[in-house]
């Protein structure tokens, strides 16, 4: 949608809401103002994160409470994210499996004693 258009769609649509509003009751309009003051003053009293800590009970020990499992959560996906796998993953044999079972000839398996004798020779450590 362009700018245009929506800025269009949006006259339009305030033209027609406006319109509405102009047919409802006396009663039903003070009741709707009054709703519309009482939920800005109760949003205006406290900002934003402060309304976040009432899911952890709104005092002292809540805001604590989760600002340590805020903290431990952070900690958490740092340190795995970090971690190094102590010892190295397996070799699946994957790979040799692939390589054996296709239809090429394979020359080194003719000379296997020299591949056993590379792998013994071969210094560890």
């Amino acid at each position: 949608m362009s700018a245009h258009s929506e800025d269009a769609f949006v006259a339009d649509l305030r033209r027609a809401l406006d319109a509405d509003l102009e047919r409802l009751p006396g009663h039903t309009l003070d009741g709707l103002a009054l709703a519309r003051r009482r939920a800005l003053d109760a949003a205006g009293r406290r900002p934003f994160p402060a309304r976040l800590f009432d899911l952890a009970g709104g005092h002292a020990a809540g805001r604590l409470a989760a600002a340590t499992g805020a903290l431990a959560a952070l900690g958490l996906a740092i340190g795995l994210w970090l971690h190094e796998p102590a010892l190295p993953l397996p070799d699946s044999g994957l790979e040799d499996i692939a390589m054996l079972s296709g239809s090429e000839e394979l020359d080194m398996l003719s000379e296997l004693d020299f591949y056993e004798w590379l792998a013994d020779a071969r210094p560890t450590g």
